[in-house]
């Protein structure tokens, strides 16, 4: 990516230039005392360098003066630092080394790699200002004020500058994750700015996803089935949240309405643990049987019946999907852990037992 910072929680476990975890012994910068470099990176020059240019704003960061209050969350705040000193770097010192030699390592390793230049951020949407809510402009600008403050004068651009390339971060940025284990309840670790990425269009049913792997590279993978000539679509949001809390986001984040065939049906698309059934439903129930006993239960235990031909006992899981609807993913997940163990423990049917996972 252009630019990746970790999350505050993560600045002490996690390389603060490949996002990588770290053994706890690794110690802070002795400047700064705030970021932490893996051996990888610290081998790398370029790799020091990106921290080497920001270490004197993040020890300002970390101790400013009485009087100045720096946000209670850094990680925007650090992330336009890095792509202001990017944005410096290229400009001001174009014969000097720059931060987008760190994919001469990578490719040393025969590792194919996109290199993200600032003129590619630059090139990227951004907000227009005429949509751009009050207070959320307001917003930037207070930010923007704050990386006047902390940066150098060397590195500093105009209040509207430096507020167009927080806007361009605002509708571009990705959020990244640690490695899971398939089934394992997703991390975050950070935020980045990839203009490579962000030129993937979305897709409430996608077909890709991005993510971030061990030497600090993002990379396309393909989640579903793909055939010559289809394009690579990821999605810009939670695509099992309901149409309506989906499109509202895309229009208050990204400025545009997903006009989809899902997003018009008022449809999220989730799979049933019980039935298996792919449900493209705005109601978290697969809906039970065909009988009408069977479509008076699955209304007792969701608030209405659903598409029939499912076996009898799903009809139980919708009323536990309608409970657990509003339940964060990690909570979800772990309520159907606890579920399985019990009905191993109890010897009840699986399918009886069972909770439900996401599409």
């Amino acid at each position: 990516p252009a630019a990746a910072v970790c999350n505050d929680t993560a600045l002490s476990s996690h390389c603060c230039v490949c996002l990588s975890p770290l053994p706890t012994t690794t110690p802070p910068c002795g400047k700064c005392r705030t970021s932490r470099l893996c051996g990888r990176c610290a081998a790398s020059p370029a790799a020091r360098l990106v921290h080497d240019d920001e270490c004197q704003a993040l020890a300002l960061l970390r101790s400013p003066p009485a009087g100045i209050a720096p946000p209670e969350d850094t990680r925007s705040l650090r992330l336009l630092l890095r792509l202001l000193l990017l944005r410096w770097r290229s400009a001001a010192l174009p014969e000097e080394p720059q931060y987008a030699d760190r994919a001469e390592d990578l490719a040393g390793d025969g590792t194919d790699v996109c290199v993200d230049e600032m003129e590619d951020v630059m090139d990227l949407f951004s907000p227009p200002e005429e949509e751009v809510p009050e207070q959320l402009a307001s917003n930037f600008l207070a930010m923007a004020q704050q990386a006047r403050f902390f940066l150098g004068a060397h590195a500093r651009l105009g209040l509207a500058e430096t507020s167009g390339l927080l806007g361009r971060a605002y509708c571009n940025s990705l959020t990244l994750y640690a490695p899971a284990e398939p089934g394992d309840p997703l991390r975050e670790v950070g935020v980045g700015v990839s203009a490579s990425i962000a030129m993937f269009n979305h897709s409430c049913s996608p077909n890709a996803a991005w993510e971030i792997d061990s030497s600090g590279c993002l990379r396309v993978v393909t989640t579903a089935e793909v055939l010559a000539g289809d394009e690579l679509r990821i999605t810009y949001t939670d695509p099992r949240q309901p149409a309506a809390t989906r499109r509202a986001r895309l229009r208050r984040h990204f400025f545009f309405d997903c006009d989809c065939d899902l997003c018009l049906a008022g449809a999220a698309p989730w799979v049933c643990a019980l039935c298996g059934h792919d449900n493209a439903r705005g109601e978290p129930r697969c809906g039970g049987g065909s009988s009408s006993t069977a479509a008076g239960s699955a209304a007792a235990a969701g608030g209405g019946a659903g598409k029939g031909g499912q076996h009898s006992r799903a009809r139980r899981a919708c009323g536990v999907l309608a409970r657990h609807a509003a339940m964060p993913v990690a909570k979800r997940r772990r309520a159907a852990t606890a579920s399985a163990s019990r009905s191993t423990a109890t010897g009840e049917s699986g399918a009886e037992s069972a909770a439900w996972r996401c599409g």
